[in-house]
């Protein structure tokens, strides 16, 4: 750069801007509770633990499904009925959605209903992609796991809902 020449600032691309990623060092990216700290947040961290926390509470709740389904089962002679199967193979991962969606709506700042949507996205496709797995590998071939799409069925609006109602608790507070 010669002498007479001014510097110029440097620009960043738009995408990084938009995506909410700069060049600040986590420091100066922390909420320390001044009003000179910075107002932009990044969401994508609290939809991956949205996710996580769906997984988190779909353990216990599938454990607590199988005991369930075990005593039912084994009273059961003959032939069992596999709509007990059906109702909780559902309804474990809508409450796990819903719970996830929950938290990060209701502690994450500014997690809205379509963060908690896209974190039970995330979600059901990883429990699709689980389920697809465990049929090839059992040998039942692709198309006996693609019962396991309604997954995402369930779990999307499931997050959301939770997500949704945490955030109209927040405001109501």
């Amino acid at each position: 750069m010669a002498t007479g020449e001014a510097h110029k600032p440097k620009k960043s691309l738009p995408v990084f801007s938009a995506l909410g990623l700069s060049k600040r060092t986590l420091l100066e990216q922390a909420d320390l509770g001044d009003e000179g700290g910075p107002t932009e947040r990044v969401l994508a961290p609290w939809i991956g633990l949205g996710a996580m926390l769906t997984f988190a509470i779909m353990v216990p709740l599938s454990m607590a499904a199988m005991a369930l389904l075990r005593s039912v089962y084994a009273g059961s002679g003959g032939r069992p009925s596999p709509v007990p199967l059906y109702v909780l193979s559902f309804l474990v991962p809508a409450i796990a959605s819903l719970s996830g969606g929950f938290l990060i709506g209701r502690f994450g700042p500014r997690v809205g209903p379509k963060g908690g949507a896209l974190s039970g996205l995330i979600a059901g496709i990883g429990m699709f992609t689980i389920a697809m797995v465990g049929e090839v590998r059992a040998g039942r071939g692709v198309l006996a796991g693609f019962s396991a799409l309604v997954i995402i069925l369930v779990t999307t609006p499931s997050s959301w809902l939770g997500a949704r109602v945490a955030r109209a608790g927040k405001r109501s507070d």
